[in-house]
């Protein structure tokens, strides 16, 4: 509620004295003739500012974790730093830090038997979609050798995530500079998992890095 409330006085401030921010972008955005109303432009910033900060920051904590339970795929990508790519790809399905989406059905839709009416609301849950056997082969093995991947864990079709190329970059740096930097990582002490129902990962992974040693000619 407080970084609600922080930008909504921000979307005050910015509707009276745009400047050349995110914020007054939104505010001054023109769709289809018209301007964004207040709730829009309020989520927005939350969704854009926080949400992928968040999302971003519980993934690399998942994957790290989730490399520290399977060193041998670390050690294969320090060997193959091409496989990179697919890597930020397994880590993303694998902690799917977005637990669910509501949806409402604009058409009558049967989904393997069930029938779904218009107007019905429906909760898309994306760690179950993620480890959908009929998709993914062995889909509780962390494998940054999967590919194809299509997973949803930065949604899919016109519902993508307007930041995933980024989130993308930010996840391949922090582990080629880990993998460069370090000789090992190990875990010292116990995860602290998130309380929500919201994001799916860790608050707190408390690692101990053992940096690389250089030789005298590097």
């Amino acid at each position: 509620m407080d970084i609600l409330q922080y930008f909504e006085d921000l979307v005050s401030t910015r509707t009276k004295c745009p400047t050349d921010d995110l914020v007054s972008a939104l505010v001054r955005a023109n769709i289809d003739g018209r301007r964004l109303s207040a709730d829009d432009v309020l989520l927005n910033c939350d969704n854009l500012l926080v949400g992928g900060t968040e999302n971003t920051r519980i993934a690399a904590t998942g994957g790290m974790l989730a490399f520290l339970q399977h060193p041998a795929e670390w050690r294969d990508l320090s060997k193959e730093p091409a496989l990179m790519p697919y890597a930020v790809e397994e880590v993303l399905r694998w902690t799917s830090t977005a637990t669910h989406i509501m949806r409402t059905a604009t058409e009558p839709v049967v989904l393997r038997g069930r029938r779904i009416e218009a107007g019905e609301r429906v909760t898309l849950w994306n760690p179950s979609a993620n480890r959908d056997e009929s998709v993914f082969a062995d889909s509780d093995c962390f494998n940054i050798r999967r590919h194809p991947n299509r997973h949803v864990a930065l949604g899919y079709g016109e519902h993508f995530c307007l930041g995933g190329t980024l989130a993308r970059y930010e996840l391949r740096l922090l582990y080629s500079e880990l993998l460069h930097n370090t000789e090992r990582i190990e875990l010292d002490g116990t995860p602290v998992p998130l309380s929500s129902i919201v994001v799916n990962g860790f608050e707190k992974l408390p690692v101990k890095f053992f940096p690389r040693q250089l030789s005298a000619s590097s």
